[in-house]
């Protein structure tokens, strides 16, 4: 199952003795590539239009990113979530990403 976590969780692929944030994210719904900034959550005025003329440009995307010690902003071109503790993607039922490998 891919995982979404804060830096606390190494980045990479999960394992059976292993747990690790998914790095190789894809939105099946704008088909990019999720990238992942550290240390950053998003602010309350990140919407769709901002990120499809943003993306994946992180120095214009950091507008709109607060810093925040241990979270994580995963974003695509179309989708945004913060996420400071480890949770299986599965839980976050609005996102439409899958873990590429």
């Amino acid at each position: 199952m891919p995982i979404l976590s804060g830096t606390s969780c190494p980045k990479g692929m999960s394992t059976g003795a292993t747990i690790r944030a998914c790095d190789k994210l894809r939105c099946v719904a704008c088909d990019s590539s999720v990238i992942m900034i550290d240390g950053f959550s998003w602010g309350n005025m990140t919407d769709y239009l901002f990120l499809r003329n943003n993306y994946p440009e992180v120095s214009r995307l950091r507008a709109r990113l607060d810093s925040q010690r241990g979270s994580r902003a995963y974003a695509c071109q179309c989708q945004h979530n913060s996420v400071r503790e480890t949770k299986n993607i599965k839980s976050e039922y609005h996102l439409k990403w899958v873990c590429g490998g």
